[in-house]
Formats: C-alpha cells, sequence, structure tokens
C-alpha cells in the first residue's frame, strides 16, 4: 500500500511561524526603546526634595558662556554646563514634556540675557517659581535646547 503525501501545513508548523515572528516583533521593539532611550537622553529618575538629578548629568560641569550659546548652540550639542540665573518667567508647560523657562542669567561682563531651560516631568516635585534664583547643570540637546539634567535650589 502505498502512503498518501500530507497536504498543507499542519497546526505545529503555523504554531512554530507564529511564535518565530512573536519572537522578532519582542526583540525589535527592545531594541527600539534601548536605542531610542541612549540617543534621546531617556533613563527617568525621581526627583528628591530640594534638589534632583539624572543619572547621566556629571557631578561637576563647567559654567556656561551665555553669549557662546546664544550666538551658536550648535558647538555645545551633548555638553553638560552648569547654568545659575534668577527665574523670569514660565514660557509653557505641558504634561508629557515639562515646564520651559525663561532664566535671566548674568555673565562676567555683567551682562543679563534670558534663556529658555525645558524643566522635565521629572522635577515636578520641586517649586520653581518667579524670581527665585535657581542652578541648573543642563544639557545641550542636538536641537539646541537646554535640557535641566540635574537642578539646584540656591
Amino acid at each position: 500500500m502505498a502512503r498518501r503525501a500530507s497536504k498543507g501545513i499542519s497546526i505545529g508548523h503555523i504554531l512554530g511561524i507564529g511564535a518565530a515572528i512573536l519572537g522578532f516583533v519582542v526583540v525589535g521593539a527592545l531594541v527600539i526603546k534601548f536605542a531610542l532611550g541612549a540617543f534621546l537622553g531617556g533613563g527617568k529618575t525621581p526627583a528628591g526634595n530640594s534638589s534632583a538629578a539624572s543619572g547621566n548629568a556629571p557631578a561637576t560641569a563647567p559654567e556656561m558662556r551665555v553669549r557662546e550659546y546664544l550666538d551658536s548652540a550648535e558647538g555645545l550639542r551633548g555638553n553638560f554646563y552648569k547654568l545659575s540665573g534668577k527665574v523670569e518667567e514660565m514660557l509653557k508647560w505641558s504634561d508629557s514634556e515639562g515646564r520651559l523657562v525663561s532664566l535671566d542669567v548674568s555673565d562676567s561682563a555683567g551682562d543679563s540675557s534670558p534663556v529658555p531651560v525645558l524643566v522635565s516631568t521629572d522635577f515636578n516635585s520641586i517649586n520653581i517659581t518667579r524670581g527665585e534664583p535657581m542652578s541648573f547643570i543642563v544639557r545641550v540637546d542636538r536641537n539646541g535646547l537646554l535640557r535641566a539634567e540635574k537642578i539646584l535650589q540656591e
């Protein structure tokens, strides 16, 4: 008696292919999450009492040369700087991004300039009020925006 050839694919083949596709999707999602998180400066940390810090902020950073930043922020991208000044006003607020604060910064020559600083939602527990002197450790992001990585109230 001759054997008959099986027709079509079995349920085992379908389950195996489905598991392989699911595995590729999960691995791809993890790779994208970690790659974008590292690229965009991810790594959220909870805010502390009077100061808070991101895990990638340096303990010490050089003072920011505000005139150089205002002239061209392109050369400063990716670097960390210390920035001190008086909170001038809250420019914008967003549930997802945080607060955009205008900081009035005076340089060594006595010139005063307003500088925008994005304070992420990681620092929501810190009260930032108009007229208050504050110090920030900021990172210049790829678009030239100053992002608060560490905040110290003076």
